[in-house]
């Protein structure tokens, strides 16, 4: 899982992603930041996160689009389906509310700081 010492390098990651095809749409890079932000807010432990819960974590990044009181759980889930991501029943203690696989968003965070860093020497190759 995610944990706070890698925040610096997932942001890093959207950061790449979103300057590295001006071409892409903006929603793209929405996505991307989304979900290297998500992996971010992933806890130790985290088998599991409702989507209440993931997005209540992303909603405390204040410089973030998702922080804004108009992001919803249909919006998490829309955006988080660029990454095959979508939310199912999960198992939280004696209750099954939707959520997502932790390891999963892990792993499609983990792909995007590839991509980025291909990106990125992308770039100064051809720059």
């Amino acid at each position: 899982m995610a944990d706070d010492s890698r925040l610096p390098e997932l942001r890093d990651c959207a950061e790449a992603l979103c300057g590295a095809k001006q071409a892409d749409s903006a929603e793209e890079h929405f996505a991307v930041r989304l979900i290297c932000d998500a992996a971010s807010v992933l806890r130790e432990g985290d088998k599991h996160i409702a989507s209440a819960d993931l997005l209540g974590r992303l909603k405390t990044i204040a410089d973030a689009p998702w922080s804004e009181d108009s992001f919803d759980q249909r919006q998490l889930a829309k955006h988080l389906r660029a990454f095959s991501l979508k939310p199912k029943p999960v198992r939280l203690g004696d209750t099954t509310p939707r959520g997502y696989d932790a390891e999963k968003i892990t792993e499609s965070s983990g792909t995007a700081a590839q991509q980025a860093k291909q990106a990125q020497r992308h770039r100064k190759i051809t720059a």
